[in-house]
């Protein structure tokens, strides 16, 4: 039996499909999170190592260059993998990252806890 009805708006809904629907949704997004947890792990780590081999002085500069570089290449990655334009898609991810960074070094400031 279909449980499809005509809405005000003239399209049609077919109240059968929402569970598959759902489930197929929510198991996309179980994929796409712990994917995205491997990937940021990996991103995560090259700040790290960045942070062992610099010199106690260079040490945030280096973490900060090297978490906006990797998440520049990252983002350019996935933008040519999905065909979304890269440069736009970079920069935004720049942008942001770099406001996200500046952010928490104020609130690290404020506080006190700034290195």
């Amino acid at each position: 039996m279909t449980l499809a009805y005509k809405s005000a708006h003239a399209e049609l809904h077919h109240l059968d499909r929402a569970g598959w629907l759902r489930t197929a949704v929510l198991g996309a997004n179980d994929g796409i999170v712990s994917v995205s947890s491997l990937i940021v792990g990996a991103a995560a780590a090259v700040p790290l190592a960045a942070a062992l081999l610099a010199r106690a002085t260079q040490i945030i500069p280096a973490v900060v260059i090297t978490t906006l570089s990797s998440l520049a290449a990252l983002r350019a990655t996935v933008a040519a993998a999905g065909g979304a334009p890269k440069l736009s898609a970079t920069a935004r991810v720049l942008f942001w990252g770099a406001a996200a960074i500046a952010i928490i070094s104020g609130v690290g400031w404020v506080f006190g806890v700034s290195v």
